[in-house]
């Protein structure tokens, strides 16, 4: 077995989460960076559509706009190693976004050279997508809130670095999902230890492990459901929600200079979804439920990969190409009812999971858009009854339909006792 920490970035404490604190902030040389994120962030900047702004605070949006297309063209030439790559690419993501979801919705989004160019060629280095991504928010975005000596804070002792609202419900919403991944580590370990399990053949060691992970996996639905501690469902979907969308063909983005720089048009531009969480990707692969995926949804899921950091895509890669999935080892053993019923209890905890993670969507997502499509109904002509229109997720996907087919492929997964 590889060195999954060096190999594919997993940490055993904090699994996809980094254990060292993310960069807080860029050096000198990129401090016109941080300064304008400084002066966008945390509420100061409004949506495009937001109502009850006074003149004052929609001038403020757009003086902030020009200060960003004024902005010198800086060099990432000196800007080396992963935490701060990260950095700058979380940095230039939420100026990015910032700056597109402020704008009037007559304009049309240009990304200005002083920001799309350098942007784009952090992107490169990372082979990451220029757009705010899942890991930007939730892997890459937190801080201890009571400093812990170079220690691994614990799942209580976190706070965000970089918010859009600067809401605490902003906050919540993404340290439930940084949580949920450290928690997660458990079961990255767990997997790792199967599989040496499977090369030696040992269906006892792997039914002592699987028990183990069918209890770790409630642990993170356990974590999913606080969401509703924290965050408001309405905050969510008006405050929080819109700045997290990536470009799409109603208005899409376009980078200026690209050609001057020699740098090609982008094409991955969606934004930060949890659909992006290389964790669920993993366990759905390594539980090998993956393999009853209709084509449309396994598309939906090959394209949010694609928005995972370049370690992480590669460990998804790598579980792929097991030469013995655990799935065909439980079948090759299905008279081992211990052995079946282990993974049958893993399999339902992560379908437990997606309905949770389902009704969580629905408060969230789902009912306030409702909502709003009737409120906007009324609004019209005589409040008349328009076709409900197809929610998209912050990813682009089509929210109910991918939701739905991850989780009943999930339930599919279960096997028979006695049956191969």
């Amino acid at each position: 077995m590889s060195d999954w920490q060096t190999t594919f970035s997993i940490d055993p404490l904090t699994g996809f989460v980094p254990s060292t604190q993310p960069l807080p902030r860029l050096g000198a040389d990129w401090e016109q960076w941080e300064a304008t994120l400084d002066k966008g962030s945390n509420g100061k900047i409004h949506l495009a559509d937001e109502t009850g702004l006074d003149n004052q605070e929609r001038s403020y949006s757009k003086t902030w706009r020009i200060a960003v297309s004024a902005m010198p063209l800086l060099s990432v030439e000196k800007l080396t190693g992963v935490r701060s790559l990260r950095r700058a690419h979380l940095v230039l993501a939420s100026i990015t976004h910032l700056y597109v979801h402020s704008l009037p919705p007559e304009e049309p989004v240009i990304i200005p050279e002083s920001l799309g160019i350098p942007f784009l060629k952090i992107c490169n280095a990372l082979s990451h997508p220029p757009t705010l991504t899942f890991s930007d928010s939730s892997l890459y975005n937190w801080a201890p809130i009571v400093d812990t000596d170079g220690f691994v804070p614990s799942i209580d002792n976190l706070r965000c670095q970089t918010l859009a609202s600067g809401t605490s419900d902003e906050d919540h919403f993404h340290l439930v999902s940084t949580r949920i991944e450290m928690r997660g580590a458990e079961a990255l370990q767990l997997i790792r230890l199967i599989l040496d399990d499977i090369h030696e053949a040992k269906p006892s060691a792997i039914t002592n492990h699987l028990e183990t992970l069918a209890s770790v996996i409630p642990e993170l639905r356990k974590l999913l459901l606080t969401m509703k501690e924290g965050c408001n469902p309405d905050v969510f979907y008006n405050q929080i929600r819109p700045w997290l969308s990536g470009s799409n063909a109603a208005r899409k983005w376009v980078f200026e200079g690209l050609d001057k720089h020699g740098l090609e048009e982008p094409t991955k531009l969606g934004g930060a979804t949890a659909a992006q969480s290389a964790l669920f990707h993993a366990l759905d692969i390594f539980l090998g439920t993956d393999v009853e995926t209709s084509a449309n949804v396994q598309k939906m899921l090959e394209g949010m990969r694609e928005y995972m950091p370049r370690p992480h895509r590669e460990f998804l890669s790598y579980l792929k190409k097991t030469s013995l999935p655990l799935r065909t080892f439980v079948q090759n053993h299905a008279e081992n009812v211990k052995l079946v019923e282990a993974y049958n209890a893993t399999v339902m905890a992560m379908k437990e999971f997606r309905d949770a993670h389902f009704v969580i969507v629905t408060m969230y997502v789902i009912s306030p858009a409702r909502k709003a499509q009737k409120e906007k109904e009324v609004k019209s002509q005589g409040g008349t009854q328009g076709k409900e229109e197809e929610m998209k997720g912050t990813g682009g996907t089509d929210l109910a339909k991918f939701l739905k087919g991850v989780r009943d492929r999930t339930a599919q997964g279960v096997l028979e006792t006695g049956k191969k």
